[in-house]
């Protein structure tokens, strides 16, 4: 799990907001939607090419040239109702597989904003017999897969799998 996994954060609709208004919005141009994608993000991640091809991806350009995201926006309305509604004490517990709970150290949008907070890490952890917690503290929710410490512990994690 890579910052998630657990009960939704007190904060995740705050994380979620500029996500959400995007959502069903018709920008004029795609220049003008990534314009405003690096206005709204700049306090989660740098804008490098990483993101902006993951941002195009998720567009669709009509035919007038306006710009759409592909994101059904009742779809992500769905998922938040599953997640704060789904009982993680017994699902939790099912999982037998090697499981691997990656938390990111950095705040998202705010410094003690976390998708997944700390206490809730460890209960996650403690719910999943055998599984590992591990912290990256070089990176927010978004940023946590560029971090130099992820990479290691997913490799060390997999080549420990490779053996069993």
């Amino acid at each position: 799990a890579i910052d998630a996994g657990g009960r939704a954060s007190p904060h995740i609709l705050d994380i979620l907001q500029p996500v959400l208004e995007r959502l069903g919005q018709v920008y004029p141009s795609l220049d003008a939607y990534l314009q405003n994608i690096r206005e709204s993000s700049s306090s989660v991640h740098p804008w490098n090419d990483f993101w902006e091809r993951y941002y195009r991806s998720d567009v669709e350009i009509l035919r007038d040239g306006t710009v759409t995201l592909r994101t059904s926006r009742a779809a992500v309305e769905e998922e938040m109702i599953v997640n704060a509604t789904i009982n993680t004490d017994v699902l939790l517990p099912v999982i037998k597989a090697p499981t691997l709970i990656l938390q990111a150290g950095q705040g998202t949008r705010q410094p003690n904003w976390f998708v997944l907070p700390q206490e809730e890490a460890k209960r996650v952890h403690g719910l999943i017999k055998g599984s590992i917690l591990e912290k990256i503290p070089d990176g927010n929710h978004y940023t946590i897969i560029y971090s130099e410490i992820f990479t290691r512990k997913v490799l060390d994690f997999l080549a420990a799998r490779s053996t069993e």
